[in-house]
């Protein structure tokens, strides 16, 4: 229940940037896939999620048309956190590889209203404090750049994306000489790293 949760509002905070949680989702539903069974109907509704969000990626990423809204966010949220759960209680993922795949919308869940209960401001407010915020602020004030806002929104989500694929290869290379715990808690150390280093860097843009 928790795990479903924090997926559900994780992604609905990361669904501000174009195509970042779209994006996300088939990193997922990618490596959900990888752990599933040749020719199951698990597998064959993987492959279908995985071309209906590429669809509805560049839709939104490059026309900004379509839009995932609240309804959208919550169902792909909903959708992922209960496959990977089925997929743990089939013994295809181990507790702590399903905790990989599905940490980062989890984590900015968690971070966010743990970040805000410390500056002792309502956790259920919004603000413009996430990870994304931080990039797309850098992005979209900093002079070295002349990005439009547009591009700005756009870069913040190929750089998430960017580093969250880098992230999967470098586990799918490691694993086997790290667990899937260590790689959880690498992931945590450099989310913190990332989150630290924008959060002032857009601290001094102001």
């Amino acid at each position: 229940s928790l795990a479903i949760l924090f997926f559900l509002n994780g992604s609905n905070l990361i669904d501000g940037q174009h195509g970042l949680l779209l994006g996300s989702s088939i990193i997922i539903f990618f490596n959900l896939l990888y752990s599933s069974k040749s020719g199951s109907e698990l597998n064959t509704l993987l492959i279908n999620l995985i071309l209906i969000s590429s669809i509805l990626f560049f839709y939104n990423f490059f026309s900004e048309k379509i839009k995932l809204g609240d309804n959208g966010a919550y169902f792909l949220g909903f959708i992922i956190s209960s496959i990977a759960i089925y997929m743990y209680q089939k013994n295809l993922l181990d507790p702590f590889h399903t905790a990989t795949i599905m940490i980062y919308p989890t984590f900015e869940a968690i971070f966010t209203y743990l970040r805000r209960v410390i500056s002792q401001t309502s956790p259920f407010r919004p603000d413009a404090s996430h990870l994304h915020s931080n990039i797309f602020n850098i992005f979209n004030k900093h002079n070295l750049f002349k990005f439009n806002r547009e591009t700005a929104n756009r870069m913040t989500s190929i750089s998430i994306i960017s580093l969250q694929i880098i992230f999967w290869l470098t586990i799918e290379n490691l694993i086997g000489d790290i667990s899937y715990k260590i790689a959880f808690f690498c992931f945590v150390a450099v989310y913190l790293l990332i989150y630290t280093i924008t959060y002032f860097i857009v601290k001094r843009l102001r």
